[in-house]
């Protein structure tokens, strides 16, 4: 990724995160908060799967909204390191807090991910994650991650 320039918004997730289908679980990014706006949201859209190891009962699994979520973070984060000529970056999902699935999200569900960072301390960062399938909030959640800042 390094030296290559960031697409314009919105664009698509594929080359911006480290998974394949059928574990890349975000399709677009759609907007990028400022960085230096501590009220800004990110936005990201997915499909709920069809099949696979998030889904059961004609719909998905709880597991599937904490990966989204951390998905979506990485996507967001992947389109900054193109926008300021940075290669990929490290991090790891190192806890969730608060993650309350408020309604059911049946297979092929269009959704739109929002995300603020709410804290950063060092390598630490906590984002709040909020999930909608047709406007109407479904869940809602904090994402704690390291993320390696030493380059």
């Amino acid at each position: 990724m390094s030296g290559e320039t960031a697409p314009q918004l919105p664009c698509s997730a594929v080359d911006l995160v480290p998974h394949e289908p059928p574990m890349l679980l975000v399709e677009r990014v759609i907007w990028v908060a400022n960085s230096e706006d501590p009220d800004g949201w990110s936005i990201v859209e997915a499909h709920a799967p069809e099949d696979g190891i998030f889904v059961a009962d004609g719909g998905v699994l709880p597991e599937y909204l904490i990966e989204l979520a951390a998905q979506a973070i990485a996507a967001v984060d992947g389109y900054e390191n193109l926008r300021c000529a940075l290669g990929p970056s490290v991090g790891f999902l190192v806890g969730v807090q608060d993650f309350i699935w408020q309604a059911e999200i049946l297979t092929g569900m269009a959704l739109r991910i929002e995300l603020n960072k709410s804290f950063s301390f060092g390598n630490m960062k906590i984002f709040t994650a909020l999930v909608y399938a047709s406007d109407k909030l479904v869940c809602r959640g904090e994402i704690k991650l390291w993320k390696d800042e030493t380059r």
